[in-house]
């Protein structure tokens, strides 16, 4: 079974907090990874890894206060 090592960012995308993820796929690890960044709510983001290897990233596009007009 592959570990999954999940890296939450904050604002600037900078790591705030690194966990070990018990998950047996990388579905389940990506669903874990979203639940948490959820539940704390004070991350902006995720890198996910899998044996060093990055899986996936969550980066949410963040609207511009200026409109244009």
């Amino acid at each position: 079974m592959p570990t999954y090592e999940c890296c939450f960012l904050g604002e600037g995308n900078q790591p705030l907090r690194t966990q070990i993820l018990g998950a047996h796929d990388e579905l389940e690890a990506r669903r874990e990874a979203m639940n948490l960044m959820m539940r704390v709510g004070r991350f902006s983001g995720y890198e996910l890894r899998a044996e060093g290897r990055l899986i996936a990233e969550y980066r949410p596009v963040k609207e511009s206060s200026a409109s244009g007009r």
